[in-house]
């Protein structure tokens, strides 16, 4: 079983999340408090295409653009949150552990260049060290 972890970056997400749209902010905080108390779902976070066809109110896909350069990085798209907002995580299979990086608009299209995905790959190579 792994063990899931909020890295600091994404508490700052949540927390500007929380302020600029509390509904939809509330409705992120709530599900990942939901996935760190459900062992059987923090599993799931690893699985390619989990997600409403087996009951999951979220969908989690391998961010194939990064996972193919050798970067275990993952998006959780929820579907009960009004706005396209993702959470990015990351699994590190040596500690076991996914760490979650970032809650970001969808917006950011996991573009390279864009100032969250920088921010989510430095974080990822922090923990990953």
């Amino acid at each position: 079983m792994s063990n899931l972890r909020l890295h600091e970056d994404a508490k700052s997400d949540l927390r500007k999340l929380c302020v600029d749209d509390p509904k939809n902010g509330g409705r992120v905080l709530a599900f990942i408090q939901q996935l760190q108390a459900d062992p059987f779902l923090i599993d799931k976070l690893t699985t390619h295409d989990f997600g409403p066809e087996a009951g999951f109110r979220a969908n989690i896909k391998k961010i194939l653009s990064f996972w193919n350069k050798g970067k275990d990085l993952w998006r959780l798209k929820i579907s009960d949150v009004d706005k396209p907002y993702r959470i990015i995580y990351a699994y590190i299979p040596k500690s076991r552990e996914i760490y979650i990086l970032g809650v970001v608009h969808r917006s950011f299209d996991y573009d390279h260049n864009h100032p969250a995905t920088q921010r989510i790959l430095a974080a990822y190579d922090e923990i990953s060290s």
